[in-house]
């Protein structure tokens, strides 16, 4: 819980309230509610996510469906698209942002949360003592690959930061966290990476 607190904060510093917002794999669709939307349209490939987010939040649309088919189908444009936590579970990624100019709009942003790869022997580890939930396959791609592929697409890279040393709030150990990860270095060592690109002017 305290991980998706800090998550949706850092996604709120980026996406204002009252914009349309498409969701790629929205889950749960708790964090684009969130975001309180004008329109908030969440897809996602697990059916039984899509019918808990019509069921939880009805004021939104959820969509059960891949980037591909639903970019297929629909004719809408987003002021943002979020991406959060999901990248790791996609095969292929390219294909997934082949399909992000086809509902965007020219001052479309894009925003995508993941994981820091520094973290990855850490997670299996604490995945096989069951001390969290497992993820299913998944792959941790580097920040180079991603940007690699997003500048292809005409994107540039507004904003890359780090946050949360923590994974718990831990009282007197949380605070002290919070001034560290300030540090230049020790930044680059936190948990949540987030990447804010738009697209290139002309």
């Amino acid at each position: 819980s305290y991980y998706y607190l800090k998550l949706k904060q850092s996604l709120r510093k980026y996406i204002p309230t009252g914009c349309k917002v498409l969701e790629i794999g929205c889950g749960t669709g708790e964090i684009l509610m969130d975001l309180k939307p004008e329109k908030g349209v969440g897809i996602d490939i697990s059916a039984k996510m899509i019918e808990q987010c019509q069921h939880k939040y009805p004021q939104g649309t959820w969509v059960h469906s891949d980037i591909v088919r639903f970019t297929e189908r629909t004719q809408e444009e987003f002021d943002v698209i979020v991406i959060a936590d999901t990248v790791e579970h996609v095969a292929d990624l390219p294909a997934l942002f082949a399909c992000l100019p086809k509902v965007s709009q020219a001052n479309t942003r894009i925003v995508i949360s993941m994981a820091n790869p520094l973290w990855s022997h850490f997670l299996i580890l604490v995945e096989r003592l069951k001390l969290k939930l497992p993820e299913g396959p998944h792959k941790r791609y580097s920040f180079r690959y991603i940007h690699s592929l997003l500048s292809a697409q005409g994107l540039a890279l507004t904003r890359r930061e780090f946050s949360l040393l923590l994974l718990k709030n831990i009282p007197l150990l949380t605070p002290i966290a919070e001034i560290l990860e300030r540090a230049p270095f020790i930044r680059r060592l936190c948990f949540l990476e987030l990447l804010v690109y738009e697209y290139k002017s002309e």
